[in-house]
């Protein structure tokens, strides 16, 4: 029998997520794992969300080991939002959603055996099910399966790149967040991957488990639809992606050249966009870039 039962905290970020949040929350309550607590962040939300929360915690806040909701007096961003969250958890790991995703019912409780199969793991991710208001489910390229057969420098260089980990789906102990400093509140729509960035160089075991554990919405006013995307997040990718830039030239400069080019194609335009045509075709990185592509698909059909 296996008595490794940690408490987990299971983090709720919020803002203006009345349309979903009482599904969300139910998806918290139906885990089937017991030893959990669940903290409710919201950020100043303008609709009937606390309202909501209250109302729910009052009917089924004994579920929990404990149970509460942080109200921001102002609109911080989702990264001070994740912050006060994570603060407040008294958990071993933790376990945050967006307030309108869903756990799938055994999610914590397949992380919770994968750590215990692999105590070195500090960080874990899985796999996502997309799914549109209509319960419709949507293919995604997010989880890149086999990114986690790599070697550290090519996950790496797979990481500045671009954030190809699925953020709905990390559970990480608490005293990791603590030790990388938390999220990045000067980037407040791009929180989860400059942590990423932080952990691998950080020498922070992350690791993959083999299995679906969050229904992830996307819908029409989520800040990165690709149909109307948030000026916000917008300048959260650019400051992002110059974080990254700044490890790129410290590591690697092709890989440094490669994506300067390629994110100055993106922010400014113009010749830019001529200028990354010829690097994509006269950069090393951009082959050794590809094969790496190459390795990740070659994993996924593993497990497909």
């Amino acid at each position: 029998m296996n008595r490794f039962n940690p408490l987990v905290s299971a983090v709720i970020i919020t803002y203006n997520s009345a349309k979903y949040v009482i599904e969300t929350l139910d998806s918290i309550k139906a885990q089937t794992y017991q030893n959990l607590e669940l903290i409710v962040s919201d950020d100043c939300s303008t609709d009937e969300t606390t309202t909501l929360v209250k109302e729910w915690l009052e009917k089924n806040g004994n579920r929990f080991v404990r149970a509460c909701l942080i109200e921001s007096p102002e609109n911080t961003g989702i990264a001070p939002n994740c912050n006060r969250g994570y603060k407040a958890a008294q958990g071993e790991w933790i376990k945050a959603l967006a307030g309108d995703d869903l756990l799938l019912p055994d999610c914590i409780q397949m992380n919770v055996e994968f750590v215990a199969q692999y105590p070195e793991a500090e960080i874990v991710f899985s796999k996502i099910v997309a799914f549109s208001n209509d319960n419709t489910s949507i293919d995604t390229y997010w989880c890149q399966y086999g990114a986690f057969c790599l070697t550290k420098k090519q996950f790496l260089y797979k990481l500045l790149s671009y954030n190809f980990i699925p953020a709905a789906t990390c559970f990480i102990k608490k005293s990791v967040w603590q030790e990388l400093g938390g999220f990045d509140e000067n980037i407040p729509l791009m929180e989860d991957w400059i942590l990423w960035i932080k952990a691998v160089l950080a020498n922070k075991k992350m690791a993959c488990l083999n299995g679906q554990t969050v229904k992830y919405r996307i819908h029409q006013s989520a800040i990165s639809n690709g149909n109307k995307v948030s000026p916000k997040f917008i300048e959260s990718s650019r400051l992002a992606s110059e974080y990254s830039l700044q490890v790129q030239k410290r590591l690697n400069f092709l890989l440094w050249a490669k994506n300067k080019v390629r994110h100055n194609a993106r922010f400014k335009g113009g010749i830019w966009r001529h200028l990354l045509r010829v690097s994509n075709l006269l950069n090393p990185m951009t082959y050794y870039l590809r094969y790496i592509d190459w390795l990740i698909k070659k994993q996924n059909n593993r497990f497909s």
